[in-house]
């Protein structure tokens, strides 16, 4: 033991993170950082470091002051999940993060009616915190597959070979179903980024 350091706590509390009521994720914060504070009381004489905080609470954890870092990730990208939390903007804490994380696909088959079959499945996109979202808010992601997936099209807009762009439902899963970010700007690509640690958990 006399080669160890105590500096301070791993705080974050993941499950609290996608709570979609606004109220009651400021009611599990609250929760959260209390028992933080208690733990913390026990350790006072250490003055511990405490780490933590998530792209989806980040706005309320904060204003805790309990925190001496914050952790978020996620924002960078955000995704169709994250994106969709309620904020209570009288207090103006909304989250601002655009959506920086797409998927491009392309519509293979359109054989049936209001509907089009795209080349974007459960091997492209993580579907574990919902389905991605369209782009275009006439179309919607309702379905996949392993390779495949299902977009409700009531309006028949859609044509073989249309390329679509997916906001992914989880950010952090879908990296990891891909071998490269193609990083555009203005409508250009100017970088490829590899995914170093593509299908691997270590």
């Amino acid at each position: 033991m006399v080669n160890l350091n105590f500096v301070g706590f791993q705080a974050y509390n993941g499950s609290i993170q996608h709570i979609e009521d606004y109220q009651i994720r400021l009611k599990e914060v609250k929760n959260t950082c209390d028992r933080i504070r208690k733990l913390k009381g026990n350790f006072i004489k250490y003055s511990p470091f405490i780490t933590g905080v998530g792209t989806g609470c980040f706005d309320l954890e904060v204003n805790e002051e309990v925190y001496d870092e914050i952790q978020v990730g996620s924002y960078a990208f955000m995704d169709a999940h994250y994106s969709s939390l309620k904020h209570d903007r009288k207090l103006n804490n909304s989250n601002n993060f655009e959506n920086s994380l797409f998927i491009l696909t392309g519509v293979m088959s359109k054989a049936l009616k209001n509907h089009a079959v795209v080349d974007a499945g459960l091997k492209s996109i993580a579907v574990d915190s919902g389905m991605p979202k369209t782009i275009n808010t006439e179309t919607e992601y309702i379905k996949c597959s392993d390779e495949h997936g299902i977009i409700a099209d009531p309006y028949n807009i859609l044509k073989i070979n249309d390329k679509i762009l997916l906001i992914p439902g989880h950010c952090d899963p879908t990296c990891n179903l891909h071998d490269w970010y193609v990083v555009i700007k203005e409508s250009k690509v100017i970088d490829l980024w590899p995914v170093s640690a593509r299908g691997l958990s270590f």
